[in-house]
């Protein structure tokens, strides 16, 4: 597990915040911004890479990721949906030398 803060501001307050100031105006511009773009990114990746593809980006980038939480989670949570049987052929083509595959 890792340790995280989750921060939640309701909707009334967030609007408050806009009106008191340009600063978190911008700020609320900027987050939704970086959200609409991850989402625009996730979409593209689903429309146009393979699932392998998609997992090598995420272990290139997030080369850790795997040993923070479960492969199966790694899999289905980034939507990659790969399947049992592709999921070993992919971390023997990334790790070659890995025999301990489960």
């Amino acid at each position: 597990m890792v340790a995280s803060k989750v921060i939640y501001i309701h909707f009334d307050n967030l609007i408050s915040l806009y009106r008191q100031s340009y600063e978190w105006e911008r700020l609320g511009k900027l987050i939704a911004e970086q959200v609409s773009n991850v989402a625009l990114n996730r979409t593209e990746s689903l429309l146009f890479q393979t699932p392998e593809q998609r997992y090598l980006y995420l272990i290139s980038f997030h080369p850790d990721i795997l040993n923070t939480i479960s492969y199966f989670f790694v899999s289905w949570n980034s939507r990659a949906f790969v399947e049992q049987n592709h999921k070993k052929t992919f971390r023997k083509k990334s790790f070659p030398y890995d025999f301990n595959l489960s």
